[in-house]
């Protein structure tokens, strides 16, 4: 199904602006942001400096949120990344990924486990691939909400590595650096908020490598809307109501204005309704089992000298009555 995303920046703006105002001021400005930002005493924990950054920098290129729902989630988590870290560019020095449809739990130390609702990516040093991850409260207290960081540095991996044995790196580890979780040092005391938040990790790192390769793809499919185009389609909607003037303009409009003027932009459309209509395979066999995604680069033109990277989406083979098997095929 289609969900409203949510928009992190739109929502705590006013909340961080009554506690931390000065320095949220300045990230909304997109005044340096890192100097500014984790040089405030109110930011010397790196997960709260973390996000006054990736807030900073977010609104200072246009406030871009990308969607991504269940069924291009669960595609991205299934596709292969055998590629090399600086090979991963993003498409702006930060952006937030909303995930309606997330699984993904946030550990919230005292309050438990979150509900993911989305996650900054930035690389605010031009060094690094930042992830910051929120869960929204659970009650009417806007603070009891939970966040946790990780941050992946070229240096952290040999020189020979792809992605997929960085991934293969961080779940052996008992212990990952560069994280945080609420700036809590009690939240991986135990066996499962540690192999939660490694999960929450790779998962988050994988998603946001995958958008990235799936946006410089030649065949990516996204629908861009602005604040601008959302309200002149509402216009128009409203114009053609026939009981407009019995009622109010109603929830839609309320949840127009909640996007702010944010630029959204839904991931693989396309596939989110053959997902949702239950189609992830043409393909009858015996033996249901998911073919592994992967990127690859394609040859074209006259004497085939030009080329192109293309996404090659993961997709599940066989029956549709029968339940899936463990069993993945590979690209090698």
């Amino acid at each position: 199904m289609t969900t409203a995303p949510y928009v992190h920046y739109n929502e705590m703006a006013d909340v961080l602006r009554v506690v931390h105002g000065p320095v949220l001021e300045e990230a909304r400005a997109g005044l340096d942001p890192v100097s500014r930002a984790y040089g405030r005493p109110v930011a010397e924990f790196p997960c709260l400096g973390l996000m006054y950054a990736s807030m900073g920098t977010y609104r200072k290129h246009g406030e871009q949120t990308y969607v991504i729902e269940e069924g291009m989630w669960e595609l991205f988590q299934r596709t292969k990344l055998r590629c090399k870290f600086e090979e991963v560019q993003l498409p702006y020095d930060a952006f937030w990924i909303s995930v309606p449809d997330s699984t993904l739990k946030v550990w919230g130390g005292p309050s438990g486990w979150h509900k993911l609702s989305g996650f900054y990516v930035s690389n605010i040093t031009g060094k690094e691939i930042n992830i910051w991850c929120y869960g929204r409260s659970k009650n009417a207290d806007p603070t009891d909400d939970a966040s946790a960081y990780v941050s992946v540095f070229a240096r952290q991996m040999k020189p020979e590595w792809t992605m997929e044995e960085y991934f293969d790196f961080v779940l052996s580890q008992e212990k990952i650096e560069n994280t945080s979780n609420h700036d809590d040092p009690t939240v991986t005391t135990t066996p499962e908020t540690a192999a939660g938040q490694r999960a929450l990790y790779v998962e988050t790192i994988r998603a946001a490598a995958n958008l990235c390769l799936y946006l410089q793809s030649e065949n990516r499919d996204i629908s861009v809307s602005t604040r601008k185009g959302r309200l002149e389609e509402w216009e128009e909607k409203w114009k053609r109501k026939k009981n407009r003037d019995k009622g109010k303009p109603g929830h839609e409009r309320k949840q127009i204005e909640k996007l702010g003027s944010a630029t959204i932009t839904r991931i693989a459309p396309q596939v989110e309704k053959r997902w949702n209509a239950g189609v992830k395979s043409g393909v009858k066999l015996e033996s249901p089992h998911w073919v592994t995604g992967h990127y690859k680069t394609q040859r074209f033109g006259r004497d085939r000298l030009e080329s192109k990277r293309i996404w090659v989406a993961p997709y599940l083979r066989g029956p549709d009555d029968k339940d899936t098997t463990p069993r993945v095929y590979k690209f090698t």
